[in-house]
C-alpha cells in the first residue's frame, strides 16, 4: 500500500495574491470610508473574495486594517542615507509629516488613535520593526561622530517621533518642516533657531 503523497507548502501563489488583493482593497477602504465606516464585506468586494477568505486571514477588522495601513507606511516613508544624522532625521520626520497630510496619512492616525486591542498589537509591532530601521539611521551617525556611541539610538528616536506625535496631537496636524528642523536641532543638543 503506497503512503499519500506530503502536502507541499504553498509559497505565496494563489494565498499570497489573495493577501495581496485583500490589501490593496483594505487601504483603498481605509482612505474611502475610514476606520468607523471600514466594512470586511466590502473589501471582500473589493478584493474579489469571498468573505470567508478575508476573515480566515483576518478574524479581527482591527488587524486587517492595521496591516494594510503600516505595511505602506515603508513604502512611503524609506529610510535615508544622505551622510549626515541630522539631515537624515529631518527628512525622515518631513517625509512622515507629508505623508501624515495624504488621505491615507490622516486615516492612518484615525488608525493609530482608534485602534483596539488586535490593532495595537499590529501597531506596536510595526513600530518593533520601524525603529530597528530607524536606528540604523542614528548607528551610521554615532559611527561617523555625530551622535556619541554609548547613547542609546532608541533614545534619540523615542524623542523625536515623541515630538512628532504631540505636534499633531496639541496643534492638529503634523508640523512644518521649519518646526520639525527645531525639533531634530533640539533633539541632538543643537541651537537652534
Amino acid at each position: 500500500m503506497s503512503q499519500p503523497a506530503a502536502k507541499k507548502p504553498r509559497l505565496g501563489g494563489r494565498s499570497g495574491r489573495v493577501k495581496s488583493a485583500i490589501l490593496a482593497a483594505a487601504r483603498a477602504e481605509l482612505v474611502e470610508r475610514g476606520v468607523a465606516q471600514f466594512s470586511v464585506p466590502a473589501v471582500a468586494r473589493r478584493a474579489g473574495v469571498q468573505r470567508t477568505s478575508v476573515y480566515r486571514r483576518y478574524a479581527d477588522p482591527g488587524a486587517l486594517i492595521a496591516e494594510a495601513a503600516l505595511a505602506l507606511v515603508d513604502a512611503e516613508i524609506p529610510t535615508p542615507d544622505s551622510g549626515s544624522l541630522a539631515e537624515d532625521l529631518e527628512t525622515t520626520l518631513v517625509t512622515a509629516a507629508k505623508f501624515l497630510r495624504t488621505p491615507l496619512g490622516a486615516r492612518l492616525l484615525e488608525v493609530a488613535v482608534a485602534a483596539g486591542p488586535t490593532a495595537v498589537h499590529h501597531v506596536r509591532s510595526y513600530w518593533r520593526r520601524r525603529l530597528v530601521t530607524l536606528s540604523e539611521i542614528v548607528e551610521r551617525g554615532q559611527r561617523r561622530g555625530e551622535w556619541p556611541e554609548e547613547a542609546d539610538p532608541l533614545l534619540l528616536l523615542s524623542l523625536l517621533v515623541g515630538g512628532l506625535w504631540f505636534e499633531i496631537i496639541t496643534r492638529g496636524a503634523p508640523p512644518s518642516r521649519r518646526r520639525i528642523r527645531a525639533l531634530v536641532s533640539v533633539a541632538l543638543g543643537r541651537p537652534h533657531v
